[in-house]
């Protein structure tokens, strides 16, 4: 509870700090992408951009609770008007509203009043959809645009429901950040109409720069993330399913010397038992040591570290089953992933060192390219100008 006040009243003072002043752009996201020294390294590219254009822009990071990250000391706390939201949430009721996201728009418009209108801008960038409605209510004529943080498939539920945008998305007119054009073909097969022209493709630097080399080990990306509403059932099934492989691994001695590196998710709490995985002498958690950085292949589910390493030309081996079908129904099916057929460590290990080197790699990098597209400078001056001619 001291640290909560505390948090408070750091908002407070920097919020009085920036009294007087207007932004033509406002970049708001939750705690937990605090990933980079205490950042967020999402923004970088846009925030460098602003700077050399002199584009004025605020920085405001939403408290979270149950993250381990650290506060970002770049960014506006919101503590003080996140909580002023969560009560009036409480006292406001809901059916008084044809929908959620109305509520959120007269929630904004109190917080636009309370904050003496300083948190108002013609362009608000989010990630993971943050406050949407809330910054719909603080301007009405804003352009709001949500940036891609993880991969985003046709049932991706911030952007879809019953096979049309989302009500977050329609009621705040939002639009979408990708980082290349793989990723705009899912909005135009699941709602064409009215994602026409909102989804652009504007590339990405933090993801083409990933800091791992091409070596002999394997790396398992897992995906276990307590906080998220996965089933316990879920979580297991991810330690069965690599349970298998590291077996008939074990039986395979031509690889003896191989060792699988587990990495846990950024927001995992690392709570969840994974003691089994670890028996098996070859298995050793990820530690960031150059070792551990010297990778061949690479394991996950269904996690965005594939196109990481594809990248770099390192294949990745996608575990599924009924429980967890991501691996087949997105990065197979939906994304077109080149290898389909190969389905154990062993084999895949086997497959790396029997071809050409430079095969895999082309045809890994060919891959990713379709996805990922360096940042397009350009284009995000284009679309921050065409709001800053001011609708204030």
């Amino acid at each position: 509870m001291k640290i909560f006040n505390y948090k408070i009243l750091t908002s407070w003072f920097q919020f009085l700090r920036i009294l007087g002043k207007r932004y033509d752009v406002i970049f708001y996201y939750p705690q937990h992408f605090n990933r980079t020294n205490g950042e967020n390294p999402y923004f970088l590219d846009f925030i460098a951009t602003c700077k050399t254009y002199k584009i004025s822009y605020l920085l405001i990071e939403e408290p979270s609770i149950e993250s381990q990250n650290p506060r970002n000391k770049k960014a506006l706390a919101f503590d003080m008007f996140f909580l002023k939201i969560w009560i009036l949430r409480k006292l406001i009721p809901a059916r008084c509203f044809s929908n959620f996201e109305k509520r959120e728009h007269l929630v904004g418009k109190i917080i636009n009043l309370s904050s003496l209108g300083h948190f108002r801008a013609p362009v608000y960038i989010t990630i993971s959809n943050s406050m949407g409605g809330v910054l719909r209510g603080i301007n009405k004529k804003a352009r709001i645009f949500d940036y891609q943080h993880g991969i985003i498939n046709s049932k991706q539920p911030g952007y879809f429901f019953n096979g049309e945008a989302t009500q977050l998305m329609r009621c705040n007119t939002k639009e979408v950040l990708v980082h290349g054009l793989g990723f705009v073909k899912p909005f135009m097969l699941v709602d064409a109409p009215y994602y026409k022209g909102k989804v652009h493709p504007i590339g990405t630097s933090s993801i083409i720069k990933p800091k791992i080399n091409r070596g002999p080990h394997i790396l398992v990306a897992m995906q276990i993330i307590e906080t998220e509403n996965r089933s316990q059932a879920w979580f297991q099934e991810q330690v069965d399913l690599l349970h298998e492989q590291f077996v008939l691994l074990e039986k395979n001695k031509a690889y003896k010397n191989r060792i699988i590196f587990i990495k846990q998710h950024p927001r995992s709490l690392q709570r969840f038992d994974m003691s089994k995985l670890f028996q098996f002498p070859f298995v050793k958690p990820y530690d960031g040591s150059d070792e551990s950085k010297s990778i061949g292949l690479h394991v996950t589910f269904f996690s965005t570290t594939a196109f990481e390493y594809a990248a770099k030309g390192i294949p990745s081996l996608f575990l599924f089953s009924d429980l967890i079908p991501e691996g087949k129904t997105i990065f197979e099916d939906e994304y077109q992933y080149p290898y389909k057929a190969i389905r154990t460590i062993s084999d895949w290990l086997e497959k790396i060192e029997g071809s050409d080197s430079t095969e895999i790699d082309t045809i890994m990098t060919n891959w990713y390219q379709k996805f990922y597209a360096p940042y397009d400078e350009n284009l995000f001056l284009k679309l921050v100008n065409q709001k800053c001619l001011k609708i204030l």
